[in-house]
Formats: structure tokens, sequence, C-alpha cells
């Protein structure tokens, strides 16, 4: 997700969506560690998404 996609949301929104994906790459490491995951670079783009989320919550607005 772009940054500019991340900075139209609410906050309630944004807290929503970080809880979602942080469940998804714990999701994927279970899968991984099963060899069950088809594509690996998924983990990748949800670790920066995360990153992107957070540091939209600590900035000041």
């Amino acid at each position: 997700m772009k940054i500019t996609e991340l900075r139209q949301k609410s906050a309630a929104e944004l807290a929503e969506l970080l809880t979602a994906r942080q469940t998804r790459i714990d999701e994927l490491l279970f899968l991984y560690r099963q060899k069950r995951v088809k594509n690996v670079k998924e983990q990748a783009w949800l670790k920066k998404d995360v990153a992107r989320i957070l540091t939209l919550q600590r900035s000041p607005l």
C-alpha cells in the first residue's frame, strides 16, 4: 500500500490495518516453517507496510 493511500485513512483505520498486517505476518511465519508459502516476498511487503503505518502513527500532523 502506498503512503499516499495511507495518509487518507483515519487513525482507527490505520490501527485496524496495522493489526491485520501483523496477523498476516504471523500466519506467513507459521506457513514458512511448514514450507507451505508460495510467495516468499509477501512477508517483506507486509513488513514495509507495517513500517509505513507506524511511521504515520508516530509523526505529528
